[in-house]
This record gives C-alpha cells, structure tokens and sequence, in this order.
C-alpha cells in the first residue's frame, strides 16, 4: 500500500476533526477488499483512499448489521470537503 499525499492526509485529518469532532483514525486493511487494489494497478497515479462507517451498535458483519445514520450523515458531509478540498 502506497502513502497518501500530504495534502490528502491534511484533507482527511481537517474534515474528520470537523465533522467529527475528534482527530482521525486509520489503519490499513487492504487485503480485505481486493477490488481496491485491482484499481491501484490499474490507476497507479491516482490516490485510492475507502472510508467506511460504523456507528454505534453497528455490529458489523454481524445478522443484525445496521448503519448509523448520524455517523454516516457526518461521513458524507466530510468526503464531500475532502474532494473539494483536494480538487482545488
């Protein structure tokens, strides 16, 4: 897995703080999602970053799986500065 810019990284940290109210967190995790690297090969100029949302009681994977809708507002409001932000 290849580093993220400076100026993505910077994005990412200021929305998550926004929106959030809290620093960011990440980790990586690549392999569960193979699709992710087809796409770095096939695009390897490109930064290829998955958010993902689990609020609480989100018990994923799980039989009663749910998304948190106030986290997910939240996350869609940040992608949404992290692109612009970035595209600028």
């Amino acid at each position: 897995m290849k580093e993220i810019s400076p100026k993505l990284s910077e994005s990412i940290a200021k929305s998550g703080e926004h929106f959030y109210g809290k620093p960011t967190g990440s980790y990586a995790i690549g392999g569960s999602i193979p699709f992710l690297s087809e796409l770095e090969k096939m695009y390897p100029n490109t930064e290829i970053v998955a958010f993902g949302v689990l609020g609480p009681g989100a018990n994923a994977h799980g039989p009663n799986e749910m998304i948190h809708l106030p986290y997910t507002r939240k996350l869609t409001c940040a992608l949404a500065h992290i692109v612009q932000s970035v595209a600028e």
